[in-house]
């Protein structure tokens, strides 16, 4: 355990980054500080310039706060900032619409006005403070935007203009029946979608200052959208074969690699994608062997770290194949050139750190675990015997002092 320092040579230093004081952490929280090894769960993760103090995470959750312009508020400040104090190392924010009409609802964020990105660099402002990461989740819902928010109708209510929404605008690979508004995107459209993700990566990274980026190929919005079969029924070159079906993820993913080349900044791309719609009998679909030869593609343009999720193309199926076994079938497939993120169900510290040892991941994320308990990572830790450091406001609570 640490020695507490002498008064007489405390001088307190201020966090950088914000313009109101709150003290400078001696690490980030989450970080191992125990005499003995560390757990796999606690050890330190680097990729490319991010330095990450353990191997969890915040997955992406959507919330339909945002106000009407797209832009962040407090809300969200205070949300994202319980996990900038606590003990996961790197938080991927919910959907984050490169256009209005990318939008899931009325009330989900975006980044392509100078307010949004205003208001979202509070928020990574503050992560630096804490000496936290945090990246956008960078996406287009296609024929699913101008809906409601999912905690009003879970079955994509759509929204019409008297209510805010945009069913004119609303555009996909396809004609569908479950979206009779929507219409197909012509290869103009799709070229500028393009472009429009190019252009949130360079304002997240230059005009927000984000640490990654992670593109949403996955439940069920445009780019997952084109790349299932249940949803793409195009016959141009972005639809029919696999390649076709996946030309626009990898258009989109050497887009954003090409803004890491021009503003010379390192940082990391993920890749959320639906590993699986959960309908492995249906050749009609999207399926694990599809995410498996899908995976070396992604790493050989760019993709730093794939983000294995499943299901959103059709009604909610089970997925037939667990969600940690659809990530370690993929990290065997790209072991030693890109890294995987594992999800669905982790809130045992015990399970985490079994995913990590197993080779099912390098990276474990939890979604509704941390909405229960923001403090999660802290009940791992005693789990597995570790001693973390905690933010110096909470942790002199429990004894903790520092050098």
């Amino acid at each position: 355990m640490p020695r507490a320092p002498s008064f007489d040579k405390i001088v307190t230093k201020a966090a950088p980054h914000v313009p109101y004081f709150t003290p400078r952490q001696p690490a980030p929280a989450g970080s191992f500080r125990g005499a003995h090894e560390a757990p796999l769960l606690f050890t330190p993760l680097r990729i490319r310039n991010i330095h990450l103090a353990n191997r969890i995470g915040v997955s992406p959750m959507c919330l339909y706060s945002a106000a009407h312009d797209g832009a962040a508020t407090d809300y969200h400040l205070i949300h994202y900032g319980q996990y900038a104090l606590r003990g996961p190392s790197l938080v991927i924010m919910e959907s984050v619409a490169v256009t209005p009409a990318g939008r899931i609802t009325p009330h989900c964020l975006g980044i392509y006005s100078d307010t949004q990105k205003a208001q979202l660099k509070r928020i990574v402002d503050f992560y630096h403070s804490q000496g936290k990461v945090i990246g956008p989740q960078l996406s287009h819902a296609g024929m699913r935007s101008s809906c409601l928010p999912l905690f009003y109708d879970e079955c994509d209510c759509p929204v019409d203009d008297e209510r805010g929404g945009w069913l004119e605008e609303v555009e996909g690979p396809s004609v569908s029946a479950e979206f009779p508004h929507s219409r197909a995107l012509g290869a103009g459209r799709i070229a500028r979608i393009v472009s429009a993700f190019k252009e949130a990566a360079r304002a997240s990274i230059v005009d927000c200052g984000f640490d990654f980026i992670e593109i949403h190929a996955a439940h069920g919005f445009l780019i997952h959208q084109f790349m299932s079969p249940l949803g793409n029924k195009r016959t141009d070159r972005y639809g029919g074969s696999f390649e076709n079906r996946i030309r626009l993820l990898m258009e989109v993913l050497d887009a954003v690699r090409e803004v890491r080349a021009e503003t010379g900044r390192d940082f990391p791309i993920f890749v959320r994608i639906s590993a699986s719609d959960n309908d492995e009998s249906n050749e009609r679909s999207w399926r694990l062997a599809d995410s498996v030869r899908l995976a070396p593609l992604l790493a050989a343009h760019g993709a730093d770290l794939i983000d294995v999720s499943s299901g959103g193309m059709q009604a909610a199926h089970a997925p037939h194949i667990s969600q940690r076994d659809m990530a370690r079938r993929i990290k065997r497939t790209v072991e030693r050139t890109c890294l995987v993120s594992a999800v669905g169900g982790i809130t045992d510290g015990k399970l985490a750190e079994d995913l990590l040892q197993q080779n099912y991941c390098d990276l474990c994320l939890a979604a509704r675990g941390f909405l229960k308990e923001p403090g999660m990572v802290e009940r791992w830790a005693d789990q597995l015997g570790a001693d973390i450091q905690m933010n110096l406001q909470d942790g002199w609570c429990f004894g903790k002092v520092w050098d």
